[in-house]
This record gives structure tokens, sequence and C-alpha cells, in this order.
């Protein structure tokens, strides 16, 4: 749910829409709609309706984060991880321009980071993760996606089956093209997917900016909707929308990535503190 300016536009250049499918995250909907975080769109027909954040996708979640009283730093990498005193220690470089590394502390740690993130940083020391769990993280998989920003080279064109001046916009390649482009010459991949949307819309457009997106999609995820792991005598939780499995869905596979990772989300708050062996368990099967 990202969104970047250019030339005083702004794009969402992550998912476009979204939609519900538990009742958890249709009631959690309905509340944003309702306090203007989010909007449904007209009724396509054929499933649940679609839904993004207003006026932008990063504004749903940049609401959430203020309401929620959380601190959010930005700018920030994790660039290592250790236990000491039964506490996490998190070493991060903060800023742009002259990072510093400072190192935060804390008595559970979440990771809601793609698999391969999260696998680096766990093996950086020794005994922060279960072997079965980084073997667990190292088997998720996931689909690439070139997100390429675009605008009308003609700002007044307006392509004849509309009728209604074309606008900027987002033009997401798929898995295949994505994954053959991520690492080779991404300008010219984003000119030739713009020749293509050019060609479909009748209407000549330029690319504004080109964002790789290399884990998209996840396509092979967590079959559990949250992990808590004490191998390292502090809480370890791993949570995200590459969990995939949640009992709210009768249908998993139906869920899009913003519900799995709501759920998850919230399946990993009730994992966070005090807990038994037992109960642990029974959560990460």
């Amino acid at each position: 749910m990202a969104t970047r300016r250019a030339d005083d536009v702004a794009y969402d250049t992550g998912v476009p829409t979204f939609a519900a499918h538990s009742d958890t995250f249709r009631a959690a909907v309905a509340d944003w709609v309702a306090q203007g975080h989010a909007e449904e769109l007209p009724d396509a027909g054929g499933g649940a309706r679609r839904v993004r954040g207003r006026p932008t996708m990063r504004s749903l979640p940049t609401a959430l984060a203020e309401t929620s009283g959380a601190e959010v730093v930005l700018a920030t990498t994790v660039v290592g991880l250790d236990v000491t005193g039964g506490r996490w220690h998190v070493a991060v470089e903060e800023g742009r321009d002259a990072p510093s590394t400072t190192v935060r502390t804390a008595d559970v740690l979440v990771l809601t980071c793609p698999a391969p993130q999260a696998v680096t940083l766990l093996r950086g020391a020794p005994g922060l993760a279960d072997p079965a769990t980084l073997a667990r993280l190292e088997a998720v998989s996931y689909a690439p996606c070139l997100a390429v920003l675009a605008r009308p080279s003609d700002p007044a064109a307006m392509p004849a089956a509309t009728g209604v001046a074309a606008a900027p916009r987002t033009i997401l390649a798929d898995a295949t093209f994505s994954a053959a482009h991520l690492d080779g010459d991404r300008a010219a991949a984003a000119r030739y997917v713009a020749i293509r949307a050019s060609e479909q819309d009748g209407v000549a457009l330029e690319v504004v900016h080109v964002h790789g997106w290399r884990y998209a999609q996840v396509a092979r995820g967590l079959d559990v909707p949250a992990l808590r792991d004490d191998t390292a005598g502090a809480p370890l939780v791993i949570a995200g929308d590459l969990c995939t499995a949640h009992v709210e869905l009768p249908d998993p596979s139906s869920a899009e990535g913003v519900e799995r990772a709501f759920l998850s989300g919230r399946a990993a708050a009730a994992l966070v503190g005090p807990r038994s062996n037992e109960e642990a368990g029974r959560w990460n099967r």
C-alpha cells in the first residue's frame, strides 16, 4: 500500500485496490470508510466490493499508525539483531543523507518483512530462531512486479472510447514479465510497458518512474496465521501477508495480501505476551 509523488501527482505504486472476504476484515473496512480513510468503489459485480485508501493507498496505513499512538520511524534499515538479558536488541541505521547506527531494545520482536529479509536478519547471530522456523521461512516464495508510473505525453489527449481526458496512471506488469526484467534494464522494460498500454488505451504515454517490487505477491506462504518462536529467550513473532492460513477464510486462496496481513497482525497480537508452550504450539500448527 504505497504511494509516490512525482511532478505533484500522487501515484499508487503498490496494490491498487483490495477486497474484504472475512467478517473481521469487512467490519474493519466499514470503520475505515466511515472515518474517511478508505472508500468503496462502484460495484462491478462478480465478487466482493473493491476498496482503496483515501485519498491515496498510503493514506490508510498512515491514518491507522497515527491513531494507534505507535512510533513509526521511516528511512530506517535494520542491520542486526541480538538478544541480551531476555530483551531484543535491534541495530538500525537511521537517516537518509548521513545515516547513524543506534540500538533499540524491546521485550518482543515482531517481523513482518518479506521472508528472505527475515531469514537474513535471523541468521546474523546464532540462536535467534529455531532451525525449523528458518526452514519454513526459506520455503516461502514470491512473484515480483514492476510498477510503471506513466502520464499522457499530451495532457489534453482523450481516448475515443471514453471521451475523458487521460490521467496519469500506474501500470503493473505481470509476474512473468517482471521476473524477466527486474534485474535488467528497468528503464527499457518500462518503456515497453508504456508503449503497450498506449496501444491499448489509444493515448501516448511516457514513463515517469519505474519501481521494482521484488516481493510483490506471495506465491508460497506459511500455513499459519502467525508464528511465535521463543528460541532466543525473548519472544519472536513472524507475521504479515506471507501467513496464508486463516480460520476466518473458508477459502484461503481467495484472500489478498492486504487482508492476509491484517488478519495476521491480529493473530500476532494474540501471540504477544506470556503464553504456555501448549498454546504457542497450537497457534504455530
